[in-house]
């Protein structure tokens, strides 16, 4: 017998409203009765926390994926995402960062992340696919590409004799482009 919220105010009433002992007895029975079906109904529920963070298993992850759909997933190849995560595995396993169960989030799924965040994924979709909670993959992402810009030296192609042209050029045209561009940001 499935018994609503209506059910359980109206015994709730009649045992309040009782006006004499008898009948304060009987409504007190029948408002027991029905609080006991009322509360011992079960209820629909989503996952258990432990199953919902349960952690993602990259091996099997890779596995399943041909080397086109890993390189359009993560923008490199598995063997340049290795080196990447080889290149940050000390570095990253210093913070093992855990869920609710207290198992660590390896070097590859931290890097992984990080990579589907850069590629242009939602925090949320990457917390969903990772098994990670929301917090977890902020932390990480930003953790990730502070150790890339640390232990990578990122330089661009150009060379003074491409660039001092084009500054002139700018220069010449733009006093108020080539302050506010060329100086405050580095470009050339």
């Amino acid at each position: 017998m499935s018994v609503t919220y209506l059910q359980l105010v109206l015994a709730l009433t009649q045992w309040l409203n009782a006006e004499d002992t008898i009948s304060y007895c009987r409504a007190l029975k029948t408002f027991m009765n029905v609080y006991k079906l009322y509360t011992s109904r079960k209820r629909k529920r989503g996952p258990r926390r432990e199953e919902r963070f349960s952690r993602l298993d990259w091996r099997e992850h890779v596995c399943g994926m041909s080397p086109a759909r890993f390189r359009r997933r993560y923008r490199m190849d598995l063997g340049c995402f290795n080196l990447l995560v080889d290149k940050l595995r000390d570095d990253l396993e210093l913070y093992t960062y855990s869920c609710c169960r207290g198992e660590p989030i390896t070097a590859e799924l931290q890097v992984a992340a990080t990579m589907r965040m850069l590629a242009g994924a939602s925090y949320l979709d990457v917390s969903t696919i990772f098994r990670m909670h929301e917090s977890t993959v902020y932390k990480i992402f930003w953790r990730v590409v502070e150790l890339v810009c640390n232990k990578y030296t990122i330089e661009f192609p150009f060379d003074d004799l491409v660039c001092r042209p084009i500054r002139d050029l700018v220069e010449t045209h733009s006093h108020e482009l080539q302050t506010c561009c060329y100086h405050h940001h580095g470009v050339c």
